[in-house]
This record gives C-alpha cells, structure tokens and sequence, in this order.
C-alpha cells in the first residue's frame, strides 16, 4: 500500500466511475482498475462493490475512505511544507534581540519581514545582549540582533555590523535640571542615572568624562534591562534616564520627557550575530539578507 494507491482510491470513490478516475489520474482504465485490486489485497477486503453495473462503496470502503482523506490531505500539507522550507518562505523562527533593539526597532523590522512570510512562525526572546548570545551560542535562537562589542568579545561567534544606535539624555519635564542655562553630564550624574545595562566603550566613557573609576563612586544609580522601569522610575523622579533616541522619541513627542542637551553624546554598533559552524535554515538567511538590505530604513537612519 502506498499513498498513490490511496490517491486513485480516493479518486475512484470520488467519481464512482474507473474511467472518469482513470482521466483524472492520466492513467488508463486497466491500470486504475489494477491499483485498486493491489490495495484491496494488501487490505485484505473489498473496497467497491462491483456487483451491479454501478460502482459503491462498501461499508469497509467508505472507512477507509476517511482515513485516505486524512492521510492525503496530511501529505500534501507535509509537500507543501517542505516546498515552503526550501524556499525560505515556511517554517519556524527563533530570534534573540537585544532589549535596546526590541524596544523599538524590533517590532519595525519583524513586522515588515513577516508581511512578506505570512507562512513562517516567529518565537523572539529579548534579553541583554549578553544574555542573548548565550542562547545563541546554545543553539536556542538563530540568529541575533545585539552590541557589536559585546558579540566581538565571543569566539564562537560571527557578526555583520547592522547599523548604530544614538544615546542621549533624558528627564521628566519639570526636572530642575532644565532652570540651568548650560547643564553639564557632571551635573546630571550628581542627580543619579538610570540606564538599560551599556555596553563596557560607552561605561569607560562616561567614567573617564567624569573622572571616577566606577568602583568607589558607581556611574549608575539604576540599571535594568526592562526599559519601561527605567522610564518609569525618571518620569516620577529626578534622576535622569541614559537612552537610545529610537527609544524615547515617542516620550519626548507627547512632552513625556526632555532631551538633555549636555556636553556628551554616545553611540553603539549593533550587529547581526550568528553562531559559527551552525547551518542556517533557508527562512534565517532569507531574513537576515532582508534586515541587511532594509537596514537604513528599519533603522530609521539615512546614513547607512
């Protein structure tokens, strides 16, 4: 028994002629009439019964019957599957994005991606960019969207630079630090900062602007890798939120927040990362190719 007996079963039962099921099949009444004799045989009972001029199911056929359905339709959708598969356009997904990334590009680039591939599933964890390359290098994501420096640091990972983030300074609108005529960084570290977790260029950075080393007075009052407790906290405080733009631009536009214009800006890489050795499934390469490619507009930035 084999599913191409199944089909002309299915055919026969269909059309209750062997010569209509025959020209449905391209295959001539003979042959028809021999494939339903072989399954019947390897089933070990009659599937028609054949006693009259007209041709009916038998009580056992029309069980069968419901059975083939299933099995066939089963088939086709598994064809179709792996079709989809080798095209790029099917399948499941699992991506790790930096919480930076999520935040705001995230949603633009998946968003965008999955109206193309309304056949592939997404699972996409967000985590520190740390964290996120462990799960990487676990095999538990394909491909992820992290800091460029902290992926260069993994051996067993391989990047393509994907664009940059801009970082600035923010505090509520009513912050006292906006009587000043020219605040400082200095002066917006002496009211405590709140911040996702930087990245080690952009810690050393602010330390050396500030002069401390980190260890005896600590740069930050406040991380986490959840952004909207760093949000929250600074809308209902006076400390002030380090962020990226793409990620409080929506805030400062409803008069949420106020962008700081201190004596201090900052920037970071960020990168598609992949683990070296693993062999990609169509649908991640053909997502990573459509991120590259699409990157000054997911991104938002023209200088790309």
């Amino acid at each position: 028994m084999n599913l191409k007996q199944l089909k002309n079963f299915q055919l026969v039962a269909e059309e209750l002629n062997y010569h209509q099921a025959a020209k449905r099949a391209h295959l001539s009444q003979p042959a028809m009439s021999h494939s339903i004799k072989a399954l019947e045989t390897d089933l070990a009972e009659l599937l028609f019964d054949r006693s009259s001029r007209s041709v009916k199911l038998t009580p056992f056929g029309g069980g069968v019957l419901e059975h083939a359905n299933r099995l066939l339709a089963e088939a086709q959708n598994f064809e179709t599957g792996v079709k989809n598969l080798q095209l790029g356009v099917g399948g499941h997904l699992s991506i790790g994005m930096a919480t930076t990334v999520a935040q705001n590009i995230g949603g633009r680039a998946l968003s965008s991606f999955s109206k193309l591939h309304p056949k592939l599933s997404f699972e996409v964890a967000v985590f520190s960019s740390a964290h996120i390359l462990n799960r990487l290098s676990d095999e538990l994501d394909h491909f992820t969207i992290c800091d460029a420096q902290t992926a260069a640091q993994r051996e067993d990972i391989s990047t393509q630079v994907w664009g940059h983030q801009r970082g600035s300074f923010f505090c509520r609108p009513d912050h006292p630090i906006l009587d000043c005529d020219v605040p400082t960084f200095r002066l917006a570290h002496s009211y405590g900062l709140v911040s996702l977790n930087v990245t080690p260029s952009i810690k050393r950075k602010l330390e050396v602007q500030l002069g401390i080393d980190g260890t005896t007075e600590p740069l930050m009052r406040i991380a986490s890798d959840d952004l909207k407790i760093c949000k929250d906290i600074c809308a209902a405080t006076d400390y002030i939120l380090i962020a990226e733009l793409d990620n409080v631009q929506a805030e400062v536009g409803a008069g949420k927040f106020s962008r700081l214009n201190l004596d201090l800006e900052f920037s970071r890489d960020l990168c598609i990362a992949q683990k070296i050795g693993r062999e990609l499934p169509k649908s991640a390469t053909t997502m990573i190719e459509y991120l590259m490619h699409n990157r000054a507009w997911i991104l938002d930035d023209e200088s790309i």
